[in-house]
């Protein structure tokens, strides 16, 4: 368990230390220049996209049964929803468009992060599911960069709270929820 938390909260410290150290902010505007420069347009496919992996979760047969895979799911997303609400309104960071004062962390990139971590979660002999569900949850963090709603900062905090709270939901769900169901009570 120790060893699978430490990449998403390495990824959170690092945001962390962004956004509360202001010469390390700078890693924020210099992303965002280069995003700007060099990248045009606009999309909403990353509204959308953030939860293709979850829909291939749900569908493909897996190890867990249907109605737990939902349950997890829920949890999730619901959990990972509630702690970035949460910390948007604490920390009242402006987003890049100057639009609103809720940019961090990235909530669709939180929701990608968890819909390709269930999927990981379900698929562990399927490599190739899981790495597309990654790429298409680091596609949409790319995505709210380039449409300038959120700063690398808040996607980097979205991603590793999303796989953060698939590891430790996952952990509890294996270790108490299968045991109980195991033993028929």
């Amino acid at each position: 368990m120790y060893k699978r938390i430490a990449f998403p909260l390495s990824l959170m410290m690092i945001a962390l230390l962004i956004v509360c150290f202001d010469s390390l902010w700078e890693i924020n505007l210099f992303i965002r220049q280069c995003v700007m420069e060099n990248i045009h347009g606009h999309w909403v496919i990353d509204n959308y996209m953030q939860y293709l992996p979850l829909v291939v979760f749900l569908v493909l047969p897996g190890e867990h049964k249907w109605w737990h895979r939902i349950l997890l799911a829920l949890v999730c997303i619901l959990l990972m929803q509630g702690i970035s609400e949460s910390l948007k309104s604490i920390t009242h960071i402006l987003r890049p468009d100057g639009s609103t004062y809720n940019s961090f962390p990235s909530g669709h990139t939180g929701t990608a992060f968890v819909c390709a971590s269930l999927l990981a979660f379900e698929c562990k002999k399927r490599r190739g599911l899981k790495t597309v569900g990654y790429i298409v949850a680091l596609a949409t963090g790319m995505m709210r960069m380039i449409n300038n709603r959120h700063w690398l900062s808040d996607v980097l905090f979205g991603a590793g709270l999303g796989i953060l709270t698939v590891i430790v939901i996952c952990w509890i769900y294996e270790k108490y929820v299968m045991k109980l169901s195991n033993n028929g009570k």
